[in-house]
């Protein structure tokens, strides 16, 4: 036998023996996440993996198209940010004042109908669905325990934990937020394919209430009560109660940690910018849609609260609520779904404005507690809204 051989069957047997090992020791997930990151040259999940993943469907209803009325050409300002937003590989944005769609574009094949990953985004949804359970009695408030719904969270420091604790991502838990750790909760939790047990092999460790952790392991506990609570999938209940109701033109899907499994709380609802730009516009109604209150009011005003809860450095956070990010810009406060690559719904009062941005990545550097392209969104959306208020009263004869 050649050496060539020898050192390819050697090859050959020490990959069959770490599989052999990863699968013996419970990381099978590596198996399945190394190709969809390292091997792309990543280090955490891309926006366009859905083909990847089991899926739930999270129904839409009756489709109710948005007006459109795209800005004059005099009036397209987007050359100021084309550069920008190229570097970080948009491929989505839209900007829509007063219930219309005012700005559209997408890029690399990207269209109205296109569906992209939310990331974290989907926490977001995650709160609102508690929100619903709450005003319908089927989770008994904020200051319900966690071990009501869970019984293993029933005993001991668990037994602490309520479902505000969750809300305000200080559970007292130490799941840790790395996906670039592939023996991480994290990675575990988005490529394995087992997420509740992964997750119940956590408790609480320091008290629930004192330290802010910002962990997709506490909106996983979220979803477990809110299927027990409800007797219903998220994606299902999300559905029945939000997402049909709100004019959507297409299913949206959730990632699953199996084939008929458990949704990733966390993460991974896969949508369009115009479907995802209606979840700004309920927000931005204080979760009324054509009327009717789909999302008690009295949730945002709650919801929106800074939690004023240290971090592990002892700074008081006061740009986070109830899995909202909440922000400020020119001196107008404005809340906000974020994910982890620059995707974004904001939902901007002062202006009856919702901005969407879909996309690759964003820059590191961060501005008044936002990334630093955040600013570059809502500086464009107010120019926008600016020009339109102009163009207005100059059609008024002001």
């Amino acid at each position: 036998m050649n050496l060539v051989k020898r050192i390819l069957i050697t090859i050959v047997l020490l990959i069959g023996l770490a599989i052999v090992l990863l699968w013996a020791t419970g990381n099978e997930h590596i198996l399945r996440g190394i190709p969809l990151t390292f091997l792309r040259g990543e280090t955490k999940p891309d926006i366009n993996d859905m083909e990847h993943f089991d899926l739930r469907a999270i129904k839409s209803g009756t489709g109710e198209p948005w007006a459109v009325k795209h800005l004059p050409a005099g009036l397209i300002i987007e050359k100021d940010y084309e550069e920008r937003w190229e570097q970080y590989g948009n491929c989505a944005m839209l900007v829509i004042v007063h219930d219309t769609i005012r700005y559209e574009r997408y890029w690399e094949g990207y269209d109205e109908r296109t569906l992209s990953n939310s990331f974290s985004m989907a926490k977001t949804l995650t709160s609102m669905a508690v929100g619903v359970a709450i005003e319908e009695g089927k989770i008994d408030g904020i200051h319900a325990k966690l071990g009501d719904y869970i019984p293993a969270f029933a005993e001991g420091l668990n037994s602490q934990l309520t479902i505000e604790n969750l809300l305000t991502m200080s559970s007292g838990i130490n799941y840790g937020e790395s996906y670039s750790n592939p023996f991480g909760y994290q990675a575990k939790a988005y490529y394995g394919r087992h997420l509740k047990e992964e997750t119940m092999r956590y408790g609480v460790t320091e008290e629930p209430g004192k330290v802010w952790k910002y962990e997709g392991g506490n909106t996983v506990l979220l979803g477990l009560a809110l299927e027990e609570a409800t007797g219903q999938t998220l994606s299902d209940y999300f559905s029945e109660k939000i997402w049909s109701r709100i004019g959507t033109e297409q299913d949206a899907f959730w990632n699953l940690d199996d084939e008929g499994g458990l949704e990733k709380s966390f993460s991974a609802v896969y949508a369009s910018a115009r479907d995802f730009a209606r979840l700004g516009q309920l927000a931005l109604d204080s979760g009324r849609w054509k009327g009717v209150q789909l999302i008690p009011e009295n949730y945002f005003n709650k919801a929106w609260i800074p939690v004023h809860i240290p971090d592990k450095d002892g700074v008081d956070v006061v740009n986070y609520g109830w899995q909202w990010w909440l922000g400020e810009y020119e001196g107008h406060p404005f809340p906000s779904f974020r994910g982890m690559r620059g995707q974004y719904i904001v939902p901007l009062p002062h202006l009856d404005a919702v901005v969407v941005r879909l996309g690759h990545d964003r820059p590191s550097e961060t501005v008044d507690g936002m990334t630093l392209d955040l600013q570059w969104h809502l500086e464009f959306a107010t120019r926008i809204a600016e020009a339109l208020e102009s163009e207005n009263n100059l059609a008024a004869g002001k």
